[in-house]
């Protein structure tokens, strides 16, 4: 009886450790599998320098050797000068670019958008790039925040609120696809 019990405890934890075995390999799968889906959005970001005139450019560069395509870059554009204590007139838009190469590299001057901001467009006006979403080569859609890593898009954003700005058709936006640079080492 006392051989019973044993071997049957020692069947029990056996099978919990197997089951903990299979579930840990499992979860790697899984991870495995998401990081091979993620490769190319790991690989494609946006983000906001500052220029020498005390404004800001907007950045996008797909360090991938395949495109992407529907590219939505989210913007803030603040007009300058912004007086001390002052609260800045924030203007959202999204750059659409139908696609933008592999191993390429788009800026983005706050000066693109001179005609939507009228006199209010000056050298310290600020370009803040707060996301973009886009499609990867096998036609996953991805959504990637400055501060975050890619994750899959499950339904498209809410563009209400936003000026729209597509490359298909607005000359400004269009020169600087045009103007995309190389990546280097990539």
């Amino acid at each position: 009886m006392i051989t019973a019990v044993g071997g049957l405890l020692f069947t029990g934890i056996s099978t919990y450790y197997s089951a903990q075995v299979s579930k840990d390999q499992l979860d790697q799968s899984q991870e495995d599998s998401e990081a091979r889906a993620r490769k190319q959005a790991d690989l494609v970001s946006a983000w906001s320098y500052r220029e020498k005139s005390g404004g800001s450019t907007g950045v996008i560069s797909n360090r991938s050797k395949d495109p992407v395509t529907s590219v939505n870059i989210v913007i803030t554009v603040i007009p300058g000068p912004r007086l001390k204590g002052s609260s800045p007139f924030e203007r959202p838009y999204v750059l659409q670019i139908a696609t933008v190469g592999p191993c390429s590299k788009i800026t983005f001057p706050a000066k693109m958008v001179r005609d939507e901001l009228g006199r209010s467009w000056t050298p310290d006006t600020e370009m803040r790039v707060d996301m973009i979403w886009f499609s990867d080569a096998h036609g996953s859609r991805w959504t990637h925040r400055t501060t975050s890593y890619p994750a899959l898009l499950k339904k498209h954003p809410e563009l209400s609120g936003f000026d729209e700005l597509r490359n298909a058709y607005r000359s400004p936006l269009q020169v600087q696809v045009a103007n995309a640079e190389t990546v280097p080492g990539c």
